[in-house]
């Protein structure tokens, strides 16, 4: 009798365990919900121009390329605001909001390898990469353009110290000089201190957008160096590959079209291939 009941007892947990699996099977994806609702929720900082802000006339590029793509789907989007400058930073505005389920995808995240690491950790899995962000080079306007570090060999160029731009510069035999914020390397460049600046492509593009008599340009033509340079990407849950499909479908059409290209040029921003 008691080995009955025990069989018993076995059979109800395997039949419970089935009906969970299958319960849980059948729940419906991030892009099923948002599509039952005609609304899908992206996450994004509101205080991180110029990618992104709550600002419906200055809403960052991040913003206008989430419009984009939750359009593509057939969808109208919505917004989780996610402070990344809070102490914890980009991991805790993560773990906050996509990984509590307040949005169903992060924009303008890094794809850099130590944050990969973290976003596997993270249950979290990356989309293709929609647009580059590199080192590039900013000079004086009409003044000589190098189309690659190679070519200023010769030349003293500011970086900003402590960064990966200081780093390969100074390890590869540049002439440079550092420096703390960009505010101080451009204005070294405008006084002649320096020959060029070399500066991260969303910094340069949005501080010359906001000054635009500064008398400095980015160097048309230059190709940023492949070790300075890492790609945007978008953050889904790993479950929810139906969603991440969608989202790379519809930012190679972005891609191809010229369309991010388009956006990003509203804020200054010089539009960098996705990939190395």
């Amino acid at each position: 009798m008691r080995i009955r009941q025990n069989t018993c007892s076995f059979v109800w947990v395997l039949i419970v365990l089935f009906a969970c699996a299958a319960l849980a099977s059948a729940a419906p994806t991030a892009l099923e919900r948002a599509k039952e609702r005609g609304t899908i929720v992206a996450c994004a900082d509101p205080y991180n121009l110029p990618f992104s802000s709550p600002d419906p006339s200055m809403p960052g590029f991040d913003v206008e390329i989430a419009k984009e793509i939750a359009e593509g789907m057939g969808l109208q989007i919505a917004y989780h605001w996610a402070d990344t400058g809070t102490r914890g930073g980009l991991s805790r505005a993560v773990r906050l909001s996509i990984n509590d389920n307040k949005c169903a995808f992060f924009m303008g995240v890094p794809d850099e390898q130590d944050m990969i690491d973290e976003y596997i950790e993270k249950k979290l899995e990356i989309t293709q990469p929609y647009l580059g962000m590199g080192y590039i080079l900013v000079g004086k306007a009409g003044g000589p353009s190098p189309q690659s570090l190679a070519d200023a060999k010769d030349a003293k160029i500011g970086v900003i110290m402590f960064t990966v731009g200081d780093m390969f510069l100074s390890r590869d035999g540049f002439r440079t000089d550092p420096y703390r914020i960009n505010e101080e390397n451009l204005a070294a460049l405008q006084q002649g201190e320096v020959d060029f600046s070399l500066i991260l492509s969303s910094k340069a593009g949005w501080w010359l957008h906001q000054n635009p008599e500064s008398g400095l340009e980015i160097i048309e033509g230059f190709t940023p160096d492949s070790r300075m340079k890492y790609g945007l990407v978008i953050v889904v849950r790993r479950t929810e590959q139906d969603l991440k499909a969608a989202i790379n479908e519809q930012i190679e059409k972005l891609v191809a079209s010229g369309r991010i290209a388009e956006i990003v040029a509203k804020y200054g921003i010089p539009f960098l291939s996705p990939s190395n």
